[in-house]
């Protein structure tokens, strides 16, 4: 193997190492947002835990807290598509103008239905 070869090669691996390097990087900032998220649904879990109700409905609902929350550190992959979907059902309403619409909208249909207001908006139901 010639020094130009040898060259080539290294020149190859070492931006193959930086490019790993960088994946490692991405990898160890999503792990500790992730368990920076964890400390704090555990936190939330202690204080749910430490609040009562008369029915007991909420300890109920967070006696397998600790479980879930174990099970999603190990499964980060599900976690993450949980989140996506999340994020793709709730961007529907980050529009503040059009959920105000539907707000008024849905106040001028009470409003009509309940006859307290003749409306101003024609409905067709």
């Amino acid at each position: 193997m010639d020094e130009d070869n040898l060259k080539k090669i290294i020149g190859e691996l070492t931006n193959k190492l930086e490019q790993l390097e960088s994946q490692l990087k991405d990898l160890q900032s999503q792990q500790l947002e992730t368990g920076n998220n964890i400390v704090t649904l555990i936190q939330h879990a202690e204080t749910m835990n430490n609040v009562t109700d008369a029915s007991g409905m909420l300890a109920q609902h967070v006696t397998d807290l600790e479980e879930k929350l174990n099970y999603y550190k190990k499964n980060t992959d599900e976690l993450k598509r949980i989140a996506k979907n999340a994020n793709l059902y709730t961007n529907q309403f980050r529009d503040r103008n059009k959920e105000k619409l539907i707000s008024l909208l849905v106040m001028e249909k009470f409003f009509k239905l309940s006859k307290q207001k003749k409306s101003s908006v024609n409905f067709l139901t």
